[in-house]
């Protein structure tokens, strides 16, 4: 089931140093000012700043969605603000902190499978 589904524009790209060779690390922002940090294999996932994504998560590992890069793993942290939600997720060591409105997300828990399909709009 889809649990988020939102459209981030690239802020930037490695902005503290790239920490390995083939590993970015994407600080998203979207139109409500909402953050998404996210590592990717910087190989398979050709990203530029000002780049328009697209970030659908399914709570549970997802097969049959089209899209350019996908990445299967756990919810290991979830930070409950007043309005906002904020989600830590490894996909086999790489991570993503996304934060979202309460009313944006349905249905995810700490320790949940999920599955994080990008697509370039």
């Amino acid at each position: 089931m889809l649990v988020i589904n939102k459209k981030y524009k690239v802020d930037a790209i490695d902005k503290d140093g790239k920490l390995y060779q083939n590993v970015s690390r994407a600080y998203l922002k979207s139109s409500n000012n909402d953050e998404c940090v996210i590592d990717y294999h910087s190989i398979l996932m050709k990203l530029n700043n000002e780049d328009v994504l697209n970030i659908q998560i399914y709570d549970d590992y997802e097969q049959e969605v089209k899209c350019d890069y996908q990445m299967n793993g756990v919810v290991y942290k979830i930070e409950d603000f007043k309005d906002k939600i904020k989600i830590h997720a490894s996909f086999g060591g790489l991570l993503m902190i996304q934060t979202v409105d309460k009313d944006e997300i349905q249905g995810i828990s700490d320790r949940s499978k999920i599955s994080c399909l990008l697509t370039k709009i």
